[in-house]
C-alpha cells in the first residue's frame, strides 16, 4: 500500500493510514498544485479515520445541505 502523496494521471493519492480510504470524483478536472508542478485532477483518495463520516458529510454538501446550513432539531 503506498502511503503519502502520490499522483498519477488526474488522480491524487494522500493517503496516511493505509486504510479507511475515500475516493471523491470532482464534475470537472481542477488544476492543483503538486509541490512546484501544476497538474490537472479529477479525483482524490484520501484516507480518513472516519470514512463513513466523510462520505456523509461530503454527500450532505453535494446537496446543498452543509453543516453550518443544515436545520437543527
Amino acid at each position: 500500500m503506498l502511503r503519502g502523496v502520490n499522483y498519477w494521471p488526474r488522480t491524487a493519492l494522500v493517503n496516511g493510514a493505509g486504510t479507511g480510504l475515500v475516493q471523491i470524483t470532482l464534475h470537472r478536472p481542477t488544476w492543483v498544485r503538486l509541490g512546484p508542478l501544476r497538474a490537472p485532477m479529477r479525483r482524490l483518495v484520501v484516507s480518513a479515520d472516519e470514512a463513513r463520516g466523510l462520505v456523509a458529510e461530503l454527500n450532505l454538501g453535494a446537496n446543498g445541505t452543509s453543516p453550518s446550513n443544515r436545520p437543527t432539531q
